[in-house]
């Protein structure tokens, strides 16, 4: 008296610990990913042709650098790309750890909790199995009883040869 249809929750492996060779990783390639975008670079725009060239001058002056990008010269919207200085990078880059860490620790406790919901799970079903066991066992052993009481109240049929 099986029911084949019911799941049974199996663990596989075990939840991932906190590994520092892994955050430095993360970290590293977060670093990677900024500096390959426009996100260490900072727009420098201005209307008129001298005030962008001024603009230029004074971020120049203060550790911007040129970037590879091309200076758009199109009238009334002069602009292009300048290479943060490396103070700001490095602040930037700060900023991204410090979120690669929070990422990477929230990741790992997602993770502990979904082995503790399966887990839990898996121990509702043990002891689900072990009722269902012990009740179908029980229902046996009184059917039993009543057959042994029912055989008992009746004598057996006898039909005569003829």
């Amino acid at each position: 008296m099986s029911n084949t249809n019911i799941t049974h929750t199996v663990i596989q492996g075990a939840p991932r610990q906190f590994d520092m060779a892994e955050l430095h990783q993360r970290q590293q390639d977060s670093r990677a990913i900024y500096k390959a975008s426009h996100s260490s670079y900072e727009r420098a725009s201005a209307p008129i042709a001298k005030d962008f060239l001024q603009l230029i001058a004074d971020k120049l002056n203060t550790g911007y650098a040129l970037s590879p990008f091309p200076i758009n010269w199109t009238g009334g919207d002069y602009n292009t790309l300048l290479l943060k200085t490396a103070k700001e990078q490095e602040s930037d880059m700060a900023t991204l750890d410090i979120l690669a860490r929070a990422d990477y620790i929230e990741e790992l406790e997602k993770e502990h909790e979904w082995y503790k919901q399966l887990l839990t799970q898996q121990l509702l079903e043990a002891e689900q199995a072990k009722q269902d066991k012990k009740a179908a066992a029980e229902k046996a052993k009184l059917l039993a009883a009543i057959k042994t009481e029912v055989d008992s109240c009746y004598t057996p049929l006898t039909i005569p040869k003829v």
